[in-house]
């Protein structure tokens, strides 16, 4: 099982994961209130009905942390609100970043298949994303498509719904003390937190970030580099090649290997439903 799996299994009683989180996801009513705690940043000011499918645009608002103190307070509907509201900033944002270096890649791309010698500092730069991103580091075409296949966005329903799983909601101990969202697993040099209950022979802990927009690019890059979802990079490719967009629950079935538990897919899809998380895949930042 995930970290998250086994703090909540020890929080709740060890009831079923997927019972525990198919109950709560039955009361998934997002709105737009605000809900403040004295002393707290508060969260972003925005109504998520207004944002879904692109109908209006998300505002900068980038929070460092957790609204702890909000999301310990409010009622299961109202947390579930204001965690999509801070986290769906962030996540766009992460994809912004992302979308620019793949724009830029396949700009180069283009010039080589039309012959063209890049110049050395386009050579440099593309030496210095291979290596960032685990592709080839050559400039020939069949190098720079290759490594098109990782540098790419990851859809905004994916990421809230699995952060919503692997952090309950942003109440786990792991996203309160260590802005660890989605429960990405390091085994050695990295800042973490090591499980309350983790085998005696097990070596991992739960990856620790400063803040939560380095937790979301982690995740990102994660998805994008490790071998494990090699499967959703393929597809994610296949639907570029045909011209359509990048469908999220297309990639969902691509994610068993994040966690050990046989009912993780299963869990994903009924978070992604019942939030109709799919509208925000359409949704976009405000302009600066």
């Amino acid at each position: 099982m995930t970290p998250f799996a086994t703090e909540m299994g020890r929080r709740l009683g060890r009831r079923p994961l997927v019972a525990i989180m198919a109950a709560a996801a039955a009361l998934l009513v997002l709105g737009g209130a605000l809900y403040l705690v004295a002393g707290e940043k508060r969260p972003p000011a925005y109504s998520l009905a207004d944002v879904r499918g692109g109908a209006a645009q998300v505002p900068r608002t980038f929070l460092a942390n957790l609204p702890a103190g909000a999301l310990k307070e409010a009622g299961i509907v109202a947390r579930k609100d204001i965690f999509v509201r801070t986290i769906l900033p962030l996540v766009l944002r992460a994809n912004e970043t992302v979308r620019a270096e793949r724009s830029r890649l396949l700009g180069l791309t283009e010039r080589r298949r039309a012959g063209e010698r890049l110049p050395r500092k386009e050579r440099a730069w593309l030496s210095r994303l291979a290596k960032r991103y685990g592709g080839p580091e050559g400039d020939q075409v069949g190098d720079l498509a290759a490594l098109a296949r990782r540098v790419d966005v990851i859809p905004p329903s994916l990421a809230l719904t699995q952060a919503a799983v692997e952090s309950a909601w942003g109440t786990s101990r792991f996203a309160r003390e260590g802005n660890a969202l989605f429960g990405v697993r390091t085994f050695e040099g990295a800042p973490a937190l090591v499980p309350n209950e983790r085998d005696a022979d097990a070596g991992f802990a739960v990856r620790r970030y400063n803040g939560l927009t380095d937790s979301v690019r982690g995740y990102i890059h994660t998805l994008n580099t490790h071998p494990a979802y090699r499967e959703l990079r393929r597809l994610r490719a296949e639907m570029r090649a045909r011209g359509g967009t990048v469908e999220a629950r297309t990639l969902l079935p691509s994610l068993g290997g994040y966690a050990e538990d046989s009912g993780y897919l299963e869990l994903l899809n009924e978070v992604m439903r019942d939030g109709r998380f799919w509208e925000f895949d359409q949704s976009s930042l405000a302009d600066r």
